[in-house]
């Protein structure tokens, strides 16, 4: 468990990084494109392409974090009034769930990286291929955050937050 907790940080902060990079990105080529339209009166096209793409990563590699995090969203308050056994079961059924729907998402966003390949921007004429590979990392990555989860048994963890605030609203 020590070697998969070492690839999750490894993985975690590669994911940081990721953000990062494609948040300041993001922000550098629109306040360029800002500059060059406003300021110098000339259109710079490319800038606004690359601005999507780094919008597009940093926002899948959000929802990774989140994620991660279990910032994802939830009926917290049906969950919570929820007896232990029941929590449990919920847990496990709503990871089930995800668990699927990763699955199905991995395997169907093949076919679309064969497309990539042989379309691309308009202007800065980077194939799609690259922003198309995106959709299995994601699901890669959730699915190990997930299966982490799982392994480290995290629903007891959330159980007694859950229960913690509970007693705090209450009390």
């Amino acid at each position: 468990m020590d070697f998969l907790n070492k690839i999750a940080d490894i993985i975690i902060k590669i994911e940081k990084i990721v953000m990062l990079i494609s948040g300041s990105s993001m922000i550098i080529l629109v306040f360029l494109q800002v500059l060059f339209r406003y300021v110098i009166r000339i259109s710079v096209s490319w800038t606004e392409e690359l601005s999507i793409i780094s919008f597009i990563i940093m926002i899948f590699y959000g929802a990774i974090f989140a994620s991660y995090q279990k910032r994802h969203l939830g009926i917290n308050n049906l969950v919570n009034k929820l007896p232990d056994t029941s929590y449990k079961i919920v847990w496990f059924v709503k990871n089930t769930i995800i668990l699927l729907f990763l699955i199905i998402l991995i395997a169907s966003s093949f076919p679309m990286l064969n497309d990539g390949l042989n379309q691309s921007y308009a202007i800065c004429k980077m194939p799609l291929f690259y922003i198309f590979v995106q959709i299995p990392i994601l699901g890669v990555l959730i699915l190990f955050h997930l299966m982490m989860s799982i392994l480290k048994k995290e629903y007891l963890k959330e159980f007694f937050q859950v229960t913690d605030k509970i007693k705090k609203r209450r009390g």
